[in-house]
């Protein structure tokens, strides 16, 4: 079975050539060796993104996203006001919250569905 891939980005950049004399072969050989060089260097979004690890980038995210708001909100609200400030305690602590539950929350759920699906397969 085919691994689910989470929302993998993957990035190919062009292939620049300028002032190229070349065979067909030889062209097609360097356009090639240039795209399997990019996904090389990007093997390691494909395999952490992999539905049985739960992508763990995504926790990694969620967990950092609600650290930030944690900080980032009580101190733009201190920049503008004491009520702000008094708003940005509360609502960086429920980013913070919906991060560390979330984040957990949801490869937890990846892994197990990904297992349910690969016992029923």
């Amino acid at each position: 079975a085919i691994p689910n891939l989470d929302r993998t980005p993957l990035v190919l950049e062009r292939v620049v050539l300028r002032d190229t004399f070349t065979t067909p072969r030889q062209l097609a050989h360097a356009i090639l060796a240039n795209y399997q060089a990019a996904l090389r260097r990007q093997i390691y979004r494909l395999v952490l993104n992999i539905e049985v690890f739960g992508n763990p980038i995504g926790l990694v995210k969620g967990l950092g996203a609600g650290m930030r708001d944690l900080v980032m909100l009580p101190a733009r609200g201190l920049l503008e006001s004491p009520e702000d400030f008094g708003r940005g305690i509360v609502n960086g602590s429920w980013a913070f919250m919906r991060g560390v539950v979330g984040a957990p929350s949801r490869t937890v759920s990846q892994v197990t569905g990904s297992l349910s699906r690969r016992v029923t397969a």
